[in-house]
């Protein structure tokens, strides 16, 4: 008999980071969201649609993780902000787009991929 719902939801929470090659970074990790943190960003993004820099930035650091699952940057540190704050577009393009595929954001063809 295979396993009831509750032990693939058991199997399923904590989910472990991804790891995806980023020109101009190389290999990083990325964080699978939760339901939680989902519906966090979501009241953030509301809240911070008067500041574009301040919402790619969160998002940003929200996805970047190392290898154990650890936020690497912090978006309420000044000094990380202002140090984020002049990535290449590019890459904070490649990572952010790489973040919302895994996490399926961004519509169905983001969740086929």
């Amino acid at each position: 008999m295979g396993l009831t719902i509750r032990e693939l939801i058991a199997a399923a929470v904590n989910p472990k980071p991804v790891k995806k090659d980023i020109p101009g970074l190389g290999e990083i990790y990325l964080r699978v969201l939760t339901v939680g943190e989902a519906l966090a960003a979501k009241d953030e993004v509301e809240e911070a649609k008067r500041d574009p820099l301040k919402i790619a930035i969160r998002g940003f650091c929200r996805y970047l993780v190392d290898d154990q699952n650890i936020s690497q940057y912090d978006a309420t540190n000044p000094e990380h902000v202002s140090m984020l704050s002049t990535l290449p577009l590019a890459i904070l393009r490649s990572v952010m787009e790489a973040g919302n595929q895994i996490n399926g954001i961004g519509g169905v063809e983001a969740a086929k991929n």
